[in-house]
């Protein structure tokens, strides 16, 4: 998604200081057999209506063995913008996240202050054609990057529930903050609180199995079997 002087509507947001790690243990181990030097980016899956559109939020090559803590490394923040007609790029505002019942208030100015709890974002009346309005979620330490995002109405409410990072292949340069359309490709959902193993055969064929505390799987096998060598 992008202004109409191409300037991405999602660049990250600064931390205003240090983030609490509440985000529910998660991780994910990446492993490939050969160096196929595999690509995956990085979003956020997360049920709402109307629908949340993806966000890059970060990249991360794989030459042998990779380890993510998404909790300690990528913990979650609610994240909303504000843009203005004409103006270069949006006010943005983070929350830290700890469960979809949070509740938190974000004003942005005298007119627009956005408001969540247990029933999910209420939005203000606005003008929608003085102001463009996202929430969504991000993640990052001193630094969140969008992961998903939800273009909301004036006067509305949205109900976004988190429900698992999301990780893809890779199969051009786009850089974070771009949208992720449509929905990625060879991608692999690690819901909050799983322990993940993402292992890459010789062919570049990925499978998802989860480790204790959750029953084995494979994850997205017709996905699995449409994956090739970066």
């Amino acid at each position: 998604m992008e202004s109409a002087d191409n300037t991405i509507l999602f660049p990250p947001i600064k931390s205003a200081g240090a983030l609490l790690t509440s985000t529910p243990d998660t991780a994910i181990t990446i492993t490939s057999v050969s160096d196929l030097n595999i690509k995956l980016g990085l979003t956020f899956y997360a049920t709402s209506s109307p629908t949340a559109d993806y966000i890059l939020a970060g990249i991360q090559s794989v030459h042998t063995k990779v380890i993510i803590d998404f909790s300690n490394q990528l913990p979650l923040s609610w994240v909303a913008s504000v843009l203005a007609a004409g103006e270069i790029s949006p006010n943005q505002l983070a929350y830290p996240f700890s469960a979809n019942a949070d509740q938190f208030s974000m004003r942005f100015n005298n007119e627009i202050t956005l408001t969540h709890d247990e029933s999910g974002w209420r939005i203000p009346p606005y003008d929608n054609k003085e102001y463009r309005v996202c929430i969504g979620l991000g993640m990052g330490l001193e630094e969140i990057d969008w992961g998903c995002s939800v273009t909301v109405a004036p006067n509305s409410s949205v109900l976004l529930e988190a429900s698992a990072y999301q990780v893809f292949r890779l199969d051009m340069a786009m850089p974070i903050g771009s949208p992720v359309t449509p929905t990625p490709p060879n991608a692999w959902q690690i819901p909050l609180g799983s322990k993940a193993l993402l292992s890459f055969s010789a062919s570049g064929i990925g499978t998802l199995t989860f480790g204790t505390g959750n029953q084995a799987q494979q994850a997205n096998p017709e996905h699995d079997q449409h994956a090739a060598k970066s």
